[in-house]
């Protein structure tokens, strides 16, 4: 399991179902671009472990000669998940995004 067992204790267990559901879907393939498939479609439905997102972003490396808009798309999910609501520190963390991606 990428996420530790007292951080998978305290949480819910319905919570702890589809977790253990992609942890089996994970382990079920050896093709990255399947694993990258179950972590998308795990995100779009439910906040996903950061040590979810640096597998996928592994994945992401491996997969992809990672254009402008495919890393835009990855960012912006990212922020959805990883958003955290402190005076001026979303303008940073946003500011920081676009000066990584070059605009």
């Amino acid at each position: 399991m990428l996420i530790s067992q007292e951080f998978f204790d305290k949480c819910d267990p319905s919570y702890q179902a589809v977790i253990t559901q992609l942890e089996l879907d994970l382990s079920s393939t050896d093709e990255y671009h399947l694993k990258e498939e179950f972590l998308d479609n795990f995100s779009s439905k439910y906040i996903m472990p950061k040590e979810y997102w640096s597998l996928k972003l592994e994945l992401a490396n491996y997969l992809w000669s990672i254009s402008e808009e495919q890393c835009s798309s990855f960012v912006l999910k990212g922020i959805y998940h990883f958003y955290y609501d402190r005076k001026n520190e979303v303008d940073k963390f946003i500011f920081s995004i676009t000066i990584t991606l070059g605009k």
